[in-house]
C-alpha cells in the first residue's frame, strides 16, 4: 500500500485470508489509534504490513 492509498484500497493477501497490506507507517499509525490493542504484523508472502487484534482472534496471525 502507498503512501495516501485508502485502508479499504489497499492490496489484499491471499495467504492470509485477504488482510490488507500496508506500508510500516500505516500499520504503526493505525496501532497507535488503537492504543494499542492492535498489532502490526510483516507479512513475508504480501511485502506488506498486516494489522490485527490478538486479543479478539482465535488463531495467531501466523497460522491463518
Amino acid at each position: 500500500m502507498g503512501p495516501g492509498v485508502a485502508f479499504s484500497q489497499a492490496d489484499r493477501c491471499a495467504h492470509h485470508s485477504y488482510r490488507p497490506l500496508l506500508v510500516q507507517e500505516t500499520a504503526d499509525a493505525i496501532v497507535a489509534e488503537s492504543l494499542g490493542r492492535l498489532e502490526a504484523v510483516w507479512c513475508p508472502f504480501g511485502g506488506g504490513w498486516h494489522v490485527w487484534a490478538p486479543a479478539l482472534e482465535k488463531r495467531s496471525i501466523t497460522s491463518l
